[in-house]
């Protein structure tokens, strides 16, 4: 948040350390491609089309006038995170929507038994 805060426009992804066997395959990433090859995964991944995870999934995610809404494939707590780390918006279920206040940037991240989930973050225009 630091960095997103300071206006670098960067995205997250997920690794596995893999210290240990039992270390692989803990976190991955999403990418949303329309053609299954490497150059479209890494063109993808440049622009910012993926999300990192440990085990939850993105159902949808949309936007449409400033109101953002999220849905994943199973229960947890969403937060909806701004400049300088501050937390927006909290709240519990697999549905969660915040309206943009003209927020510099806007994440999204969720946990709960499946794991947890990091959306890219969402730039001001």
């Amino acid at each position: 948040d630091a960095l997103l805060t300071a206006g670098h426009r960067l995205w997250g992804f997920a690794n596995d350390d893999f210290h240990d066997p039992e270390d692989f395959g803990n976190a991955f990433n999403v990418v949303c491609v329309e053609k299954n090859t490497p150059d479209a995964i890494v063109r993808a991944a440049k622009r910012g089309q993926c999300y990192a995870s440990t085990g939850l999934r993105l159902a949808d995610v949309t936007e449409a006038g400033g109101e953002i809404s999220v849905n994943v494939d199973a229960p947890g707590f969403g937060t909806f995170v701004g400049p300088g780390g501050e937390t927006l918006s909290r709240s519990e279920g697999t549905s969660f929507t915040y309206r943009a206040e003209g927020e510099a940037y806007i994440r999204f991240e969720a946990e709960g038994e499946k794991g947890r989930l990091f959306l890219q973050p969402m730039f001001a225009e």
